[in-house]
C-alpha cells in the first residue's frame, strides 16, 4: 500500500512542471493556537492550507497539521528525549477543471483527507459560500475542522457541478480498515446544492476490508465479507443573515454482516453523529440553541470542549447555547463578542442516556469569547471553565485559548 502511495504522490508532484508553463495564482489559510491552564500547561497547535491555481485548469492543493505536547515539560529550548509534536499531512491533491456544455468537471487524484463529509469545504469549493458550520464545532485542525466521517486515503474524485446551483461528485480510494488493520476499498456518492434559502451537502458510501484468505484458512485472490457505511447530512435553512435551521446528522461504523456475529446489520446507536440547531437573528444580536451527539473523535478536536476527557470509541450527548453579537466596533472593524455554554455527560451518547442518565457523569462548561480583526485576518481569545470541577481541582478548571487566523 505504502509503494501506491508513493507512487501517486509521485504523479501529483511530476505533474506540476507541465502546469508551469505560466506563473500560478497562489491562495492560502492558516492558523495556530495556543493554550495555557494554572496547572503549568502550554500547547499549541495549527494548520496551514495552501493552493496553486494555474488559469483555472489545474488546482494543487496542499494542507497540514500540527500539534505540540506540554511546552512547558518538553521545552523547545531543550534536546527532547522524545518527540514533543505531532505533523499530519491532511491533503495533497491535484485536480484538473474541464467545462463543457454548460457544467463544470473537476477530477481529482488525492492523498490525505479530502473533502469530508460533515464538513462544509465542498460547499465552499464548489458554490464559492461562506463557511455555515456550526461555531460549537469550531477547531484549528485545518479547513475541514472536526468533520465525523473522511474520505481519509489514496484516490480519484469526480465532481460535476451544474449551470444551476447543484454538484454531485463520486470517490474511490483505497485505505485500511482501523478495527481489521485490513486494506480496504472504498467508495462514496455525494449530492449538495445551495439554494437562496437551502443550503444542502449528503454523501453515502462503504469501506469494503479485503481480506485474502477465507474463515477455513483457503488463499484467495480478492474477498470482501463486510462493509463499514458511512455517510451524512449537512444542510441549512435559512441563509448566515436570517434567522435559520441548520442540521448534522451522521453515521461511520454501521456494519452489514459484521464478523463473528449472527446479526446481518449492525450499528452504534452512540455512535451517531448529530447536530439540530435553530438560529436565531435579533436586534444586536444572535442566539444558537443545539442539541448534539458527536463521537470523541470530533468532539476532541474542538476547542470549546479542551476540558472533556479524552474517551475513546464512545460518544457525548448535550444541549449548547452560544450568545453573541456582532455589533461591535474597533477603529471601524466588527468585533464579535459572545458566551458558549455547554451542559453535556462526557463520554456518554443518547442511546446510553435512556434509563441510565443518574449514573452518568455531567459537565458545565461556560466559554466567553472575542474575535477582534486583526490585518488580514482573525484574532480569536477563548476564556474556558470546566465550572462543576472548579471545586474540586481549581487549576485544571480554567483554560486561555488565544488563537489567529489569516487568509495568505
Amino acid at each position: 500500500m505504502m509503494k501506491k502511495h508513493t507512487t501517486l504522490l509521485a504523479f501529483i508532484l511530476t505533474t506540476l512542471p507541465l502546469a508551469a508553463l505560466e506563473p500560478p495564482a497562489f491562495s492560502g489559510f492558516t492558523g495556530i493556537l495556543g493554550q495555557a491552564s494554572l496547572d503549568k500547561e502550554i500547547y499549541g497547535q495549527g494548520f496551514f492550507a495552501g493552493q496553486f491555481d494555474f488559469s483555472g485548469k489545474l488546482l494543487f492543493r496542499t494542507e497540514f497539521y500540527l500539534e505540540t505536547d506540554n511546552l512547558i515539560e518538553n521545552s523547545i529550548l531543550e534536546t527532547p528525549e522524545d518527540n514533543n509534536s505531532k505533523f499530519k499531512i491532511q491533503e495533497l491533491s491535484a485536480t484538473y477543471k474541464m467545462n463543457m456544455m454548460n457544467t463544470s468537471h473537476f477530477l481529482s487524484v488525492f492523498l490525505g483527507n479530502f473533502e469530508p463529509t460533515g464538513s462544509d469545504i465542498f460547499l465552499q469549493r464548489q458554490f464559492g459560500l461562506k463557511s455555515i458550520a456550526s461555531r460549537m464545532t469550531e477547531s484549528f485542525h485545518g479547513l475541514s475542522g472536526a468533520a465525523f466521517s473522511s474520505f481519509l486515503g489514496a484516490g480519484l474524485a469526480y465532481t460535476i457541478r451544474f449551470n444551476s446551483p447543484f454538484a454531485t461528485a463520486v470517490y474511490l480510494y483505497k485505505n485500511r480498515d482501523s478495527s481489521s488493520d485490513q486494506s480496504a476499498l472504498s467508495g462514496n456518492l455525494r449530492l449538495a446544492g445551495a439554494l437562496s434559502s437551502f443550503i444542502f451537502d449528503i454523501s453515502v458510501g462503504a469501506n469494503c476490508p479485503v481480506s485474502h484468505e477465507t474463515s477455513s484458512g483457503d488463499k484467495v485472490l480478492f474477498m470482501i465479507d463486510y462493509a463499514i457505511l458511512n455517510g451524512g447530512i449537512t444542510a441549512m435553512i435559512g441563509s448566515n443573515y436570517t434567522s435559520s435551521l441548520y442540521l448534522q446528522a451522521g453515521i461511520s461504523d454501521s456494519i452489514v454482516n459484521p464478523p463473528k456475529s449472527d446479526d446481518s446489520y449492525s450499528v452504534d446507536t452512540d455512535k451517531i453523529y448529530l447536530i439540530f440547531e435553530p438560529r436565531l437573528v435579533f436586534n444586536g444580536g444572535r442566539i444558537h440553541f443545539t442539541l448534539f451527539n458527536i463521537p470523541d473523535g470530533c468532539f476532541n478536536d474542538m476547542i470549546y470542549f479542551v476540558h472533556a476527557p479524552k474517551n475513546d470509541g464512545s460518544s457525548t450527548a448535550g444541549i449548547n447555547m452560544c450568545l453573541f453579537t456582532e455589533n461591535l466596533y474597533l477603529d471601524s472593524k466588527a468585533v464579535t463578542l459572545g458566551i458558549n455554554t455547554t451542559f453535556c455527560f462526557p463520554g456518554t451518547g443518547l442511546g446510553s442516556l435512556a434509563g441510565n442518565i443518574q449514573d452518568c457523569d455531567r459537565a458545565l462548561y461556560l466559554a466567553p469569547f472575542i474575535e477582534i480583526p486583526s490585518a488580514a485576518g482573525k484574532i480569536t481569545a477563548i476564556v474556558s471553565a470546566d465550572i462543576l470541577e472548579i471545586p474540586k481541582a481549581a487549576k485544571e478548571s480554567f483554560v486561555l485559548m488565544l488563537g489567529y487566523r489569516t487568509q495568505l
